[in-house]
């Protein structure tokens, strides 16, 4: 994909041009105007050394001004070019591992199905249920494009947890806390999902005994955080069992942030005391 940039009103070129042509006319207009106004004698051909002199001083440095301007309006375009550039980029990564996630889900998920509708027919159906909502989020999602509500990214990581819930049994509770005020706050789509996935996958089920997962959205001062937290294995081997996997990680919410807030977002790991994980993105609106 290539950005499609609004062309500017005036080429490089052509604002070189339109400079050397106004400079010299402003200046003989410029004199015969105050010669008139002072009821003077005055003639272009009667130039002084001294008057030329300043007419061609006033020349170079409208010249140099107008050639630092250029270079500024052509660095700023490329620069901005740049940016978009990377935009499209990230957002082409994302669909391609949306790509790869989903199926990697679906095979996962229909494994533990299969031995499910033998052992208990109503909680297959249950799963089902939770895959036909997981998917159809997940779909809705890809298609709307960069952004999403917060709503409908709570709903997709709901349909999730449910499916996750009957893969891991009783002993994973998880809890979503999503205000009324921000349920119209918007994020870059399926930001928040490998949040929550690598929450499981090297927080959660590397662990033995009871666990859960709280994802809750909180007011800030300047905007508003995103909060997923797991009392897991820790954040020591939170972040070495992250980092050593390859695929839809950290690095990349990172980069998807710096993308499209550039300074003004964040993801942040810290410990979630007294154990586990904790992912907080914040965005200053």
């Amino acid at each position: 994909l290539v950005p499609q940039l609004r062309p500017p009103l005036l080429s490089s070129g052509g604002l070189s041009g339109l400079l050397l042509a106004t400079i010299p006319s402003g200046y003989f207009l410029g004199r015969t105007l105050a010669a008139w106004l002072l009821d003077s004698a005055w003639s272009w051909r009667e130039i002084s050394p001294r008057a030329a002199v300043a007419f061609a001083a006033t020349a170079l440095a409208s010249g140099l001004l107008a050639y630092v301007a250029i270079v500024r309006d052509r660095l700023a375009r490329e620069a901005k070019a740049r940016a978009r550039i990377q935009q499209l980029a990230t957002e082409s990564e994302l669909r391609f591992l949306q790509a790869q996630l989903e199926p990697h889900m679906l095979f996962n998920t229909l494994a533990n199905l299969r031995s499910l509708v033998e052992v208990d027919p109503l909680k297959s159906q249950v799963m089902i249920d939770s895959m036909i909502a997981y998917f159809r989020g997940a779909l809705d999602s890809t298609r709307r494009g960069q952004d999403a509500t917060l709503e409908c990214e709570f709903a997709l990581l709901a349909a999730y947890l449910d499916i996750m819930k009957i893969r891991m049994g009783a002993r994973l509770t998880v809890e979503l806390k999503l205000p009324e005020a921000l349920r119209h706050s918007r994020l870059p789509s399926m930001l928040l999902q490998p949040l929550l996935e690598n929450a499981i996958k090297h927080g959660v089920e590397p662990k033995v005994g009871a666990v859960a997962i709280q994802v809750e959205a909180s007011q800030a001062e300047h905007g508003f955080c995103v909060t997923v937290a797991d009392t897991g294995v820790g954040l020591n081997q939170f972040k070495a069992a992250s980092a050593s996997s390859s695929g839809y990680g950290l690095s990349h919410v990172r980069e998807r942030l710096h993308v499209r807030y550039g300074s003004a977002a964040s993801l942040e790991l810290t410990d979630n005391l007294p154990h586990g994980a904790r992912a907080t993105v914040k965005v200053n609106a």
